[in-house]
């Protein structure tokens, strides 16, 4: 289930990151959508579209990685207002999820500044920065070393 936002203006655009993953997050007002048959039982599951797919088609119906998503919208209670739209690449599924978390929370923070201190206190606008260490000279990984001979 997709829906053409292509020809419509987002009220915001935020970027939230994660390891190596990347989300580009779009928010639009669900007034401004003509086709309202698309959005079933308000529902956030079928008004959120990672990469042109339904959010649970695209997290394989992993209801913690939907639920992840949908936090900072339960925490603005801003759910029914809003589609939203976000293209993530790179990375695993768990550091997408992540990175379109910060990204959502980014742009709920934009539209409104109570909602950026209620975000800010449950951590959904830190960036957590923790990456893989690269692999260094001579060594096989990181940090693994090939054992040590004594003689």
């Amino acid at each position: 289930m997709t829906i053409d936002l292509t020809d419509l203006e987002p009220i915001t655009f935020s970027i939230g990151r994660r390891k190596e993953s990347i989300a580009y997050a779009k928010l639009y007002k669900k007034s401004d959508i003509e086709n309202p048959t698309a959005i079933l039982n308000g529902e956030l599951r079928n008004q959120c579209f990672l990469n042109g797919q339904s959010a649970g088609i695209y997290l394989q119906f992993d209801s913690k990685n939907i639920n992840k998503i949908c936090l900072p919208f339960e925490i603005v209670k801003e759910q029914k207002n809003f589609v939203l739209d976000v293209t993530v690449r790179g990375g695993g599924l768990n550091g997408q999820v992540e990175a379109t978390r910060l990204a959502v929370s980014r742009a709920l923070s934009n539209i409104n500044k109570e909602n950026r201190t209620l975000l800010k206190s449950y951590g959904f606008l830190t960036r957590d920065s923790r990456i893989k260490e690269s692999k260094k000279y001579g060594l096989k990984k990181a940090r693994k070393a090939s054992q040590y001979s004594k003689r």
